[in-house]
């Protein structure tokens, strides 16, 4: 399942297209997207994302991504992860 990464800065600016993201599968986005899956030493991966408009950079380990997808969440603002 694909989830629907976007920013709102907590209701300060409108919703912003982040990224699409599928845990475990090859990243897709839009030219206007900053997003990386890293290799982590211990061999798991980390995802982050990067709003261009108010720069919140958020970043979730894959199996917490995981999570998001098996909770049935199709969209996931950033701006709301503690």
């Amino acid at each position: 399942m694909t989830v629907k990464i976007v920013c709102t800065d907590r209701g300060q600016h409108p919703r912003r297209l982040i990224n699409y993201c599928e845990p475990g599968a090859v990243h897709f986005g839009i030219p206007d997207a900053a997003q990386h899956n890293v290799q982590r030493p211990d061999g798991g991966y980390t995802y982050r994302f990067v709003c261009t408009k108010c720069s919140r950079d958020a970043q979730l380990r894959e199996e917490n991504m995981l999570k998001v997808v098996q909770a049935g969440f199709e969209t996931l603002d950033i701006s709301l992860i503690p």
